[in-house]
């Protein structure tokens, strides 16, 4: 019962290791001349002004009526609720 326990728990932590991996190679090998240490995405609370300010305009901007909008800046994405940041991530 206890090395079933184990062999889960085992998997379950080298699985977590080897997603972080791939992740974070593929980010490198899309864009390998990115320091990416450097880079900061917009944080939640940002505003519209905040966000063009800091990163320029973005590539493509998505309108829904719920008063979300989606701004794609080519290797990450910013979402807004209504005029602040509710979510960014890197592609």
């Amino acid at each position: 019962m206890n090395t079933r326990i184990f062999t889960t728990a085992f998997t379950a932590l080298l699985l977590t290791i080897s997603n972080q991996a791939v992740a974070s190679h593929s980010q490198q090998s899309l864009f390998p001349s990115h320091n990416y240490s450097q880079f900061s995405l917009p944080s939640v609370g940002d505003t519209k002004h905040d966000v063009l300010n800091s990163y320029g305009q973005p590539n493509d901007r998505q309108h829904s009526a719920n008063g979300t909008d989606a701004w794609d800046y080519g290797s990450f994405r910013v979402i807004f609720m209504h005029d602040t940041v509710s979510y960014s991530a890197m592609w």
